[in-house]
């Protein structure tokens, strides 16, 4: 127990450095970025430069794969791009435990205009012909950055339209800027960060519900 203990609280400060390192985006005195929120900030967490990179794909994945499991999960995804990368490596988590238990979904934020035109996009399931999202299913949202909240929110709802129950929202970095209380009050359900990001770009871990 206390190697495994040792080796996550390893894998955790070497997230902790990807991210602080690749993911962090500084802008230049008198500039500022433009958040997906539409709110403007100094710093910026380009997050896929790291989700997306071999260095983090296994930390990241046991990481959301241990929450999902937690809280019960049949599904784990979110809304496209930043849930994409993070659901995959829990999926390739999943695999290489021997396991297929645990299925992947991603939600566009507008249909595709061609093919099906369908916003939702899912694994298959064998036990589930019908589609992993239904009222059988217990979902864990997951998504990169949290901020407001409103792009967690397009997920969340497409995924109680279909009849599935949200178990837990999860992300990889809190900014702090209310958005956890507000998916909390509007979904009632626990919204966990494994990073905790002040004004200034610094990372904390924190590895449980946002309170």
């Amino acid at each position: 127990m206390v190697a495994m203990q040792t080796q996550v609280g390893h894998e955790v400060e070497r997230l902790q450095q990807l991210l602080s390192r690749y993911a962090l985006k500084i802008a230049p005195e008198g500039q500022s970025f433009v958040l997906a929120s539409g709110k403007e900030s100094n710093v910026y967490f380009d997050v896929k430069n790291v989700t997306l990179a071999p260095e983090a794909f296994e930390i990241v994945g046991r990481l959301f794969w241990e929450q999902a499991t937690k809280h019960g999960a049949t599904a784990v995804g979110g809304l496209a791009a930043g849930a994409i990368p993070i659901s995959m490596a829990v999926i390739g988590y999943e695999a290489r435990q021997g396991r297929s238990e645990l299925r992947s979904f991603y939600i566009r934020d507008e249909k595709k205009a061609h093919g099906t035109k369908e916003k939702l996009y899912q694994s298959f399931d064998p036990e589930r012909p019908g589609g992993i999202l239904g009222p059988s299913s217990g979902v864990v949202l997951v998504d990169d950055v949290l901020t407001t909240g409103n792009s967690i929110a397009q997920a969340a709802d497409e995924v109680l339209k279909r009849g599935a129950s949200i178990n837990a929202i999860v992300v990889l970095v809190d900014r702090q800027a209310g958005g956890a209380k507000a998916l909390r009050d509007k979904y009632a359900v626990p919204v966990i960060a494994l990073f905790l990001m002040d004004e200034d770009g610094n990372l904390s871990f924190h590895g449980a519900e946002i309170h």
